[in-house]
């Protein structure tokens, strides 16, 4: 497995060193928005289908035996939920 994010000396970082790291870094850049490592993977997963990804793929990125734990990883944006309607509704609006 590949470490994403290493100490300044390379080393692994633990859970709790992300967490505040990321804590830190989200305030110092004025995000007010509850942020947390989590959060990143969710959003990951999100771009990844709205940007034409698929959900089986995503699955095994994810290393879900369940494709029930991707959909609840998922969350479908306004924006997406917009573009996918012009895309396919059957009335055209224009």
């Amino acid at each position: 497995m590949t470490n994403v994010f290493l100490s300044n000396y390379g080393d692994r970082l633990t859970p709790n060193h992300f967490r505040h790291q990321l804590k830190k870094y989200a305030k110092r850049a004025g995000i007010t928005k509850r942020i947390h490592p989590h959060l990143l993977r969710h959003t990951g997963a999100t771009l990844f289908l709205e940007e034409g990804g698929s959900e089986r793929h995503l699955q095994i990125i994810l290393g879900h035996s369940d494709g029930r734990m991707t959909a609840h990883y998922t969350h479908l944006s306004d924006r997406s939920i917009k573009n996918n309607h012009e895309e396919n509704s059957p009335i055209d609006f224009k």
